[in-house]
């Protein structure tokens, strides 16, 4: 239930079999190790993180990575993100791909490559990616994102880039949290209709058990909870926390100031006789314009606070306001049935 970090090149070369730590920070403050990369020593925490990009396709020669040289990633407890497209709430694993097109809103699919950006000549480039998610853990874990670019002729004495694409790695896990809508054992979802799990004896404690989720010191009760919740936290950290903040914004890598510097590099054709040459030889400033865009990013992402109760915490707020509606649910249903009982608000 933690926002991971993003991987660096240490890490991703570090093995070519992946295992992992996760981080799960619950209200005895245990910590649950299952995702590292590497041997795991005794310190998950000093661990970097690894995340395997599933159908990213790279075109050798094609891509810029520019990961050496990124700063180191710091693991962050998340606990769940914003709503994701329909189908998304599931646990599982599923290949997904977001594209920003130019000119319209955030386009995400799931099951299939990336909705393809047309012609980019001349034009800004906006992110797309691929994160693969699963239902090991709960947590989010972008990693250093790549450039593909080609070499247009700027003018009658000059190569120029032109990026293509930006694409946007990383991993979205769900795990799923036990339903059992007639059974009133525990941990449960809470089903409030008759017949159902909720009754005179528990609805109390389950709303308590889900009303300080983001309240200080609260977080994912140990009781009542739903998978609904935890995907509404981790897509809150993708869409919120990584694309719209650590990549898009002045905070972080500014990803339309970076595209327009980009596209600035030139190269003489006086040295470079064609396109593929000219290409090559701008590969280099590629790299590192590229490299500065992911530290700006990555440092972004990790200032980005994600404590029940703090603000800033998007997970925990986009946790909250699904378990708002499951525990207004519950309150019209006691109500219904006369049980009598003081609850509490949500947290905000």
């Amino acid at each position: 239930m933690h926002r991971s970090v993003p991987v660096t090149s240490r890490s991703a070369n570090k093995a070519a079999t992946l295992v992992g730590v996760e981080e799960r920070e619950r209200r005895d403050g245990a910590s649950v190790p299952a995702f590292a990369d590497g041997v795991a020593g005794s310190d998950y925490a000093s661990l970097p993180l690894r995340v395997v990009c599933a159908g990213a396709k790279r075109e050798a020669g094609n891509e810029a990575i520019g990961e050496q040289g990124l700063v180191e990633i710091i693991p962050k407890d998340k606990e769940e993100a914003q709503s994701a497209p329909a189908g998304f709430a599931a646990s599982g694993t599923h290949t997904i791909s977001t594209v920003f097109g130019e000119g319209r809103p955030p386009e995400t699919v799931m099951g299939s490559p990336a909705p393809a950006m047309g012609d980019t000549r001349l034009q800004a480039v906006a992110p797309g990616g691929s994160p693969t998610t699963g239902n090991a853990s709960n947590d989010c874990t972008p990693s250093a994102s790549t450039v593909s670019f080609d070499a247009v002729s700027a003018d009658a004495t000059n190569w120029r880039v032109d990026v293509k694409s930006l694409t946007l790695h990383g991993v979205v896990n769900v795990a799923d949290w036990p339903s059992k809508p007639a059974d009133t054992s525990t941990p449960n979802t809470a089903n409030p209709i008759d017949g159902g799990n909720i009754t005179a004896g528990n609805f109390q404690a389950a709303i308590d058990d889900m009303a300080d989720y983001n309240t200080v010191g609260g977080g994912r009760g140990p009781d009542w909870h739903s998978t609904a919740t935890s995907s509404a936290h981790e897509w809150a950290h993708w869409n919120t926390d990584w694309i719209a903040d650590s990549v898009n914004s002045n905070k972080g890598g500014d990803w339309s100031k970076a595209n327009t510097e980009l596209d600035a590099i030139t190269e003489p054709k006086a040295t470079s006789a064609d396109s593929a040459a000219a290409k090559a030889a701008m590969q280099g400033r590629v790299n590192a314009r590229l490299r500065t865009f992911n530290n700006a990013a990555i440092t972004r992402w990790n200032a980005i606070p994600d404590t029940a109760g703090v603000a800033g915490s998007t997970g925990y707020v986009a946790g909250a306001a699904v378990l708002a509606t499951l525990i207004g649910s519950v309150r019209t249903y006691a109500t219904s049935k006369g049980w009598t009982g003081t609850p509490p608000a949500p947290g905000p």
